[in-house]
């Protein structure tokens, strides 16, 4: 065991960071300080938050109040993310599984996710399209003279690969200039 004790004098020297807009030095507030204001004021306005907490200790308050308008927003957005919402599109998926979860959230909402297959050890398959996608490729494919399915297979979009069909929609008109 050490107990180490300092004998000089302690100075600080503040930088400021990139953003700074002003010459004084930056300081960043301590968040539990945030906290507990916001807490202790939960049903004020964030005026009247920031005015009492530097009426009761200047020193240990928030720097303004945009500070804590940001926090009780912050708090908020994270409080809307983390309820268990049918669908929760803000929060990033860690991984697969929560991946596939909230696919299967969209599909069970109505969405235009209309088939998911998983099997263990591969990746799942989802198909995607709506109801006048399907019409409108019906109307444009099938009967004579009707359109050829064109089908690309490995378009690439991020960690997923998609299988995209492709037609000529009959109700355009290709005409050549000179």
């Amino acid at each position: 065991m050490a107990l180490v004790e300092y004998c000089g004098t302690r100075t600080i020297q503040n930088l400021q960071h990139g953003n700074s807009k002003s010459d004084r030095a930056y300081i960043r507030t301590d968040p539990r300080i945030v906290q507990r204001c916001v807490e202790n004021g939960k049903h004020k306005s964030p005026a009247d938050i920031y005015f009492s907490a530097v009426a009761d200790d200047s020193v240990l308050a928030p720097r303004s109040t945009k500070q804590i308008r940001d926090k009780i927003y912050n708090d908020k957005r994270k409080q809307t993310r983390c309820a268990d919402s049918n669908l929760d599109i803000t929060s990033k998926p860690n991984n697969v599984a929560d991946e596939v979860l909230t696919i299967l959230k969209m599909q069970k909402n109505g969405s235009v996710i209309k088939r998911v297959e998983h099997t263990e050890g591969k990746l799942p398959n989802i198909i995607i399209y709506s109801k006048e996608q399907l019409q409108d490729m019906k109307s444009n494919c099938l009967g004579e003279g009707g359109s050829v399915v064109g089908i690309d297979r490995t378009f690439s979009l991020g960690k997923c690969f998609v299988t995209a069909l492709s037609y000529k929609n009959q109700a355009v008109i290709n005409r050549e200039t000179n």
